[in-house]
């Protein structure tokens, strides 16, 4: 078996479910380091957050996040750490709305989500 080096599933093992989950995304994820950052070269900021792995179902309506996004804000905030997400999230309510700027595929954009 040999690990191709774009394929985002690499992550998941690098996570630990109690201590990377955030629950209101529904994502497992990565706070972007420099090891890190060496296997998503090419990147255009050294902090975000990288979606290591997803739930099943997600607890948000709009565009789903997808395993090797970075995640680089929340509602124009940076996301320096996954503790720092969680509070912000657990500050929200149902219904309120969250918008992302995500890094995908070399590609930037903003994903708008209304908490469920």
């Amino acid at each position: 078996v040999h690990e191709q080096e774009d394929d985002p599933t690499r992550f998941a093992d690098m996570v630990n479910p109690e201590s990377n989950l955030v629950a209101k995304l529904g994502i497992l994820a990565i706070e972007l380091d420099e090891k890190v950052a060496d296997l998503l070269p090419d990147l255009r900021h050294d902090y975000g957050l990288v979606v290591a792995a997803r739930t099943a179902n997600a607890p948000y309506s709009g565009t789903e996040l997808e395993t090797g996004d970075v995640i680089y804000e929340m509602n124009n905030v940076p996301t320096l750490s996954i503790k720092g997400v969680r509070d912000a999230l657990d500050l929200l309510k149902m219904g309120d709305a969250v918008v992302l700027q995500v890094e995908r595929n070399g590609h930037l954009m903003y994903l708008a989500l209304e908490l469920e």
